[in-house]
């Protein structure tokens, strides 16, 4: 249901006086003595609206009211008492904010009723229905003590705060000097609107007296089913599940001085996990030795399938500077996955170093010097020479400026 702020509960106030003074005893009763048929000269065409107006009074009069929201069927009365004053003004005199009464407001009247029952709201259990007794101010100042102490720091970044302060505003103007003549459908209405706004806040500011007899609650869930208690835990689980960590492990892709201590310790806890007379201090003891020997592990997976990669490249497909530096990382990143004693630090400057070349390689536009003029690495000190006398022949406006 939306919100009603205090100028839209002021607007609703007209409607309901004056359906509250037209016999209505409760939400869930049909206008008292309306004839359905209204027999009246009229200057305005309505035959439309009176078929309507019946449509809608048959709904009234169904014995239905016990299954829409409470304030779905009030607005249903004050749309019917609306129609019923066209009806039966045979002055066409009716006022209304832009003037008497006009052939188009009878037209969207008969509109407004044609939507009947679909666009009313379908009672939901646990709240007011049509058939319900309506709220007395009693029960609206009751409700608003309740809640107008509530403070915005208690909620800070609600995004409902906002419907509730305009809903409780809302029940506050109606306490006021000023308005002592409101009608018992209109402060239903606006109980109805504090309650859906402070339950979106904080339904533990709701009043327990709420829930009316017509719609309870559904009931209870029943009570669950006691959970069997768990079968007790596999003493091995813990080693268990560091072997299964790694018992995937392949030699080919750790530094091997490393692995050796591994693979050792590895086996052993297979043992233990198969002898069934292991005791507990000698599984804790070997699931502890298990993880260690597997930290200290030094991973070159990813080392290899760098060199894999810059192996496979061509270097004319990349720019003669972008290529050069390539030529440099690889044989530092050969020599640690060879190093049968490398250093996780060894190992990750290699890595990092041939990977930031990888993913600086550039491709040369038109013109450009390519990896194939890249000389290869000198032999001896002449070949060197001759590379340093290259080198000095390059000119820097052949290149950009990051490389």
């Amino acid at each position: 249901m939306k919100k009603l702020g205090k100028a839209v509960v002021a607007s609703i106030a007209a409607a309901c006086t004056l359906f509250a003074g037209a016999g209505f005893a409760n939400a869930g009763e049909a206008p008292s003595g309306t004839p359905s048929q209204v027999s009246v000269r009229s200057m305005y065409n309505k035959t439309r609206l009176q078929s309507a107006y019946n449509a809608v009074l048959a709904i009234a009069n169904g014995n239905t009211a016990r299954n829409y929201k409470q304030s779905s069927w009030m607005v249903m009365h004050s749309d019917m008492e609306t129609a019923r004053a066209m009806l039966n003004d045979a002055n066409d005199g009716i006022s209304h904010a832009n003037g008497a009464m006009s052939q188009a407001d009878v037209d969207n009247t008969a509109n407004l009723l044609s939507g009947y029952p679909g666009i009313m709201q379908t009672a939901v259990p646990g709240e007011p229905t049509g058939a319900d007794p309506l709220k007395s101010k009693g029960d609206l100042q009751a409700f608003y003590n309740r809640v107008k102490n509530v403070q915005e720091s208690s909620y800070p970044g609600n995004e409902n705060w906002a419907s509730f302060r305009i809903a409780r505003n809302s029940a506050s103007y109606l306490f006021e000097p000023s308005h002592g003549n409101e009608s018992q459908y209109e402060i239903t209405l606006t109980y109805d609107n504090l309650y859906h706004a402070t339950k979106e806040l904080d339904p533990s500011l709701l009043p327990a007296s709420h829930t009316p007899s017509h719609n309870p609650a559904p009931a209870p869930a029943p009570a669950p089913v006691p959970t069997p208690a768990p079968a007790p835990a596999d003493p091995k689980t813990p080693l268990r599940n560091a072997y299964d960590k790694v018992k995937g492990y392949k030699q080919a892709d750790f530094v091997a001085s490393t692995w050796s201590a591994f693979a050792a310790e590895r086996t052993a806890a297979k043992a233990l996990l198969d002898n069934a007379s292991a005791t507990q201090a000698a599984i804790n003891a070997e699931t502890k030795s298990l993880n260690d020997k597997a930290a200290a592990l030094i991973n070159i997976a990813q080392l290899k399938s760098d060199i894999a990669k810059a192996t496979s490249l061509k270097p004319s497909d990349y720019t003669e500077f972008s290529w050069y530096r390539v030529t440099l990382s690889l044989p530092y990143a050969k020599y640690v996955v060879a190093n049968n004693n490398a250093s996780k630090n060894d190992v990750d400057s290699a890595e990092g170093v041939l990977s930031s070349d990888l993913n600086g390689l550039k491709a040369p536009i038109a013109g450009q010097k390519t990896g194939a003029d890249v000389p290869t690495s000198p032999k001896s000190k002449k070949d060197l020479a001759a590379l340093v006398a290259q080198a000095e022949k390059l000119k820097e406006s052949d290149y950009t400026a990051d490389s």
